[in-house]
């Protein structure tokens, strides 16, 4: 299983197969951690995109920037 965060993580899969079961299809993929943040600061707690930024500047919110990988990356690392 291919993981955002980690990279490629092996899981035990069901150890049974058979032809006559039909497969389940995929299930989308959760959000990583802090992808939905800015969202949910917005509509549940009501702070704006200059307090959000104010917050992450202060880094109090950390985590994955939506649309930058990298940066996240690299805070990600530095936090640890």
């Amino acid at each position: 299983v291919h993981d955002a965060e980690v990279g490629t993580v092996r899981v035990p899969g069901f150890p049974i197969h058979s032809s006559v079961l039909v497969p389940r299809p995929r299930e989308p993929d959760a959000p990583g951690l802090g992808a939905d943040a800015e969202a949910i600061l917005a509509e549940v707690l009501g702070i704006s995109e200059p307090g959000v930024a104010d917050l992450r500047h202060r880094r109090v919110l950390l985590g994955r920037q939506p649309g930058n990988s990298q940066a996240s990356a690299g805070q990600a690392s530095a936090a640890r």
